[in-house]
């Protein structure tokens, strides 16, 4: 189990920006593979008749779960992350009502409002369907990255995304990050891997992963426990 936690980076642990990168910060590792799999097997069996199709599940403006972002990240609900190095302009990609009965189309200045999925306590997505990573994170992670100077600096960096880890001690939180540590969200490893567990074993009831994909995610959470920084977390 140690040498094969080798091979999957420690997720209390910020990942280092090269100096060649375009983004300030470093790409959010969510593994969401599993997902795909299952719904693709739910949609054959659909198509067969041998199954119903999986339940809906997206934000929404109703419950505020979606809203329209501004460059205050407070439009999101979110939380400080530029304080703490995880930079947010508020910039997202624009869509106009065209005229698509000729070619090419004709674009008008009449805007459709769009709308992003608001952020909880932690600086993660409030609804959706939630893989592990998400489910029990141990990082904020965001649908949005930054480009550093040299790079259009401030602009978004096209469809790339973030990661910005938690605390793993209460002692050892910067005193600007509201968000809860590892130990204050888990307790301990046998906390974590028990509520990582517990989301495997609901997204398979959900029919939102399959069984065998369930092992190995398993796996990765044990894999995470053996990480030389989270093993420092009592047992």
């Amino acid at each position: 189990m140690a040498n094969n936690a080798k091979t999957q980076p420690d997720y209390t642990i910020d990942r280092s920006v090269s100096a060649t990168a375009v983004s300030t910060s470093p790409g959010a590792l969510n593994a969401s593979t599993a997902l795909y799999r299952a719904l693709m097997s739910n949609l054959e069996a659909w198509v067969k008749g041998t199954a119903a199709p999986v339940a809906s599940n997206w934000p929404k403006v109703a419950d505020g779960t979606m809203s329209v972002p501004t460059a205050d990240p407070k439009s999101l609900s979110a939380i400080d992350l530029p304080t703490l190095g995880l930079a947010y302009s508020g910039v997202y990609n624009t869509l106009t009502v065209n005229d698509e009965s000729v070619i090419p189309s004709i674009p008008s200045n009449k805007m459709y409002v769009v709308h992003q999925p608001t952020q909880d306590a932690q600086g993660n997505s409030k609804a959706g369907v939630k893989m592990p990573d998400s489910a029990v994170p141990l990082a904020s992670f965001t649908g949005y990255s930054i480009r550093k100077s040299g790079f259009s600096a401030g602009n978004q960096n096209g469809l790339s995304s973030s990661q910005l880890a938690f605390a793993l001690n209460t002692s050892s939180k910067n005193k600007a990050d509201t968000r809860k540590s590892v130990q204050e969200l888990y307790g301990t490893k046998a906390g974590y891997l028990s509520a990582w567990n517990a989301s495997v074993d609901k997204l398979v009831a959900d029919k939102l992963m399959l069984a065998d994909d369930a092992i190995d995610y398993k796996n990765r959470g044990l894999m995470q426990s053996s990480q030389p920084n989270f093993s420092t977390l009592g047992q």
